[in-house]
C-alpha cells in the first residue's frame, strides 16, 4: 500500500520541482501492479493526474475547517458509512484537479467539487482534505507556516482567530481512522485482494 501525503509543491509546476513528473510516473505504474494507493492534498493531486486528470491552480483556496458535502454518488457509497452528512475536516491547498476519466466523486466543499474522488479501475482513493491532521500537528502547522501560506479566503479565519477556535474542538483522527477504515474494506469488497502489488 502507498500513501501520498501532503506538501508545498504544485503539481502543475514540474519546472520548479522536477521530481514530480517521476513521482506520477511511479504512481502510474504501481497503479497498474495493483497497489493499493491513498492519496491527501497534494498526494490527491499526484494520483488525479497518474490517473489522467489535470491538477491546476484554483481561484478558491481553501484553508481552515469546511463541510465535506456527499455529493449524490458519495451519499450511498460505502467510503461514506457511519460518518456524519456534511462532516468537517481541515484543509489547506490552492490548487485542485480535474475528474479523472473512470473516477467518481464521492463529496464537494462550496468552492470545490472532487473532495473525495475513488477509481472503478484501481484500489485508489484521493482526499483533498486532511483527515490525517491532529489537533497538535494542525496547531504546529498553522504557527510555523502561516506567515508563508496561510490564506483568508473562501470563508476561512485569520489565522490567529482559526488557532483560537482550533483548541475548543476535538481532536480530529477519528475521523481519519474511519475513513481509513470504510477505505480498506471496500478495497477488498471491490478488488477482491487486499495489495494485489505488495508493499513498495
Amino acid at each position: 500500500m502507498v500513501f501520498l501525503h501532503g506538501g508545498v509543491q504544485h503539481v502543475w509546476d514540474k519546472v520548479t520541482d522536477p521530481w514530480l513528473e517521476k513521482e506520477v510516473a511511479w504512481v502510474r505504474r504501481v497503479l497498474e501492479q495493483g497497489v493499493q494507493v491513498i492519496g491527501f492534498c497534494l498526494g490527491a493531486q499526484i494520483l488525479a493526474e497518474a490517473l489522467g486528470g489535470t491538477v491546476y491552480r484554483q481561484d478558491c483556496k481553501e484553508t481552515g475547517f469546511y463541510k465535506i458535502e456527499p455529493s449524490p454518488q458519495g451519499a450511498a457509497h460505502p467510503l461514506l458509512n457511519g460518518l456524519e452528512q456534511g462532516f468537517s475536516s481541515f484543509l489547506w491547498h490552492e490548487d485542485h484537479y480535474t475528474l479523472p476519466g473512470d473516477c467518481v466523486s464521492l463529496a464537494y466543499t462550496a468552492g470545490v467539487p472532487n473532495q473525495i474522488v475513488v477509481s472503478r479501475r484501481f484500489p485508489a482513493v484521493g482526499f483533498q482534505f486532511h483527515p490525517e491532521y491532529t489537533r497538535h500537528w494542525i496547531q504546529t502547522y498553522v504557527q510555523e507556516c502561516r506567515n508563508e501560506n496561510w490564506r483568508t479566503e473562501a470563508g476561512s479565519l485569520p489565522a490567529n482567530a482559526f488557532l483560537a477556535e482550533l483548541a475548543l474542538r476535538e481532536d480530529t483522527f477519528a475521523l481519519f481512522e474511519k475513513l481509513i477504515e470504510n477505505t480498506l474494506k471496500w478495497f477488498g469488497e471491490r478488488f477482491g485482494k487486499k495489495d494485489g502489488g505488495g508493499s513498495v
